[in-house]
């Protein structure tokens, strides 16, 4: 994990993209994410094969990192590296805005449109593991997570 520091809300999560992954030549991908107060950006989950760096624009940022539940705000830059467990979601009563990149760059578009449907288990263990092998995300049980924020 890298973090560097230097010296009003949403009504919902919205995300934006700001590059594709054609774009870049695969190298990377990058969104803007907006989260209202105190709502879940991401269970905690491990991509194995690339990085996720969150830039916070604005707010406050509840992240899992390991075993460990930081907060972020404004102006703080974190970098994941693959294998390592994480979960973000806006502070309880702050929201959260972020810029977030992936290299090299994975199209999670489609998985964003799906991941509704696995939270809510309406798709079999079968189509999961294979969605989760195809954009690189694999769910993990933190007990810090559950702890501060109750899912």
């Amino acid at each position: 994990m890298r973090i560097d520091r230097p010296g009003a809300s949403d009504s919902r999560t919205r995300i934006s993209y700001s590059a594709s992954v054609s774009s870049c030549r695969s190298r990377r991908r990058a969104n803007r994410l907006r989260l209202a107060p105190g709502t879940a950006g991401a269970l905690p989950h491990v991509h194995h094969l690339s990085s996720e760096a969150f830039y916070v624009l604005d707010g406050e940022l509840e992240m899992l990192v390991d075993d460990t539940v930081h907060l972020f705000g404004r102006g703080d830059y974190v970098v994941v590296a693959p294998g390592v467990s994480h979960a973000f979601g806006a502070a309880p009563g702050a929201s959260a805005d972020l810029f977030i990149t992936i290299a090299p760059g994975i199209d999670r578009f489609p998985y964003f449109r799906l991941l509704p449907r696995v939270l809510a288990g309406e798709l079999s263990d079968a189509n999961i593991a294979r969605i989760h092998t195809e954009y690189d995300v694999h769910f993990v049980e933190s007990l810090a997570w559950t702890d501060r924020r109750g899912r």
